[in-house]
């Protein structure tokens, strides 16, 4: 898919709806985290890394991003299916988490989340979204690429992104298998 395939923020299949997120929401958009996570398990292309299902985005982050409308909740019918949560780092806006449920997977989903967060990332004043991810699993870095984002150089890393990807290693993850993405406008 390239970026002019992508499906623009208002476009979902039916049935589908995106929505503020709202704080009910939050401990089911951790499940959601889970199932998605469990796709990593196992994987060659992530070097050392042992994900571990228990460690997700932290509740109060969650709750912390809806009271600044920072979250968005991908609704099928009335069950969530997946959500988008972004910070502001200065002029960069920040995707923390994106996920959508296996069982919703296959729609170009997760893509009308990040069109639909850069959207207002972008009308409020975003110089470019950014966000990190791995680089050899095929639904990550080259996923993303696919969506307009590039790869930014470790020297053009902002201090955030410096202290996010030490948070990261201090996680688990192998950073060496880790990159940094970003999109303009």
């Amino acid at each position: 898919m390239t970026r002019a395939e992508t499906p623009p923020p208002s476009i979902l299949p039916e049935g589908y709806a995106i929505r503020l997120g709202t704080l009910e929401d939050c401990e089911v958009l951790q499940e959601i985290e889970r199932a998605a996570a469990r796709a990593f398990v196992g994987r060659k292309e992530m070097g050392e890394t042992d994900i571990d299902l228990n460690r997700v985005t932290p509740l109060a982050f969650l709750e912390a991003r809806v009271g600044e409308g920072l979250l968005w909740t991908l609704y099928h019918g009335k069950a969530p299916a997946g959500y988008i949560v972004c910070s502001w780092v200065k002029t960069d806006f920040y995707i923390a988490e994106v996920d959508v449920h296996p069982d919703h997977g296959g729609k170009a989903l997760g893509a009308v989340l990040i069109e639909r967060a850069a959207a207002h990332g972008f009308a409020n004043g975003a110089a470019r979204i950014t966000l990190s991810t791995f680089t050899e699993i095929p639904w990550n870095r080259p996923y993303y690429e696919r969506l307009g984002f590039a790869v930014l150089p470790e020297a053009e890393w902002t201090r955030f992104m410096r202290e996010n990807m030490a948070r990261q290693g201090e996680d688990g993850l192998d950073i060496s298998m880790r990159c940094f993405m970003a999109r303009a406008s």
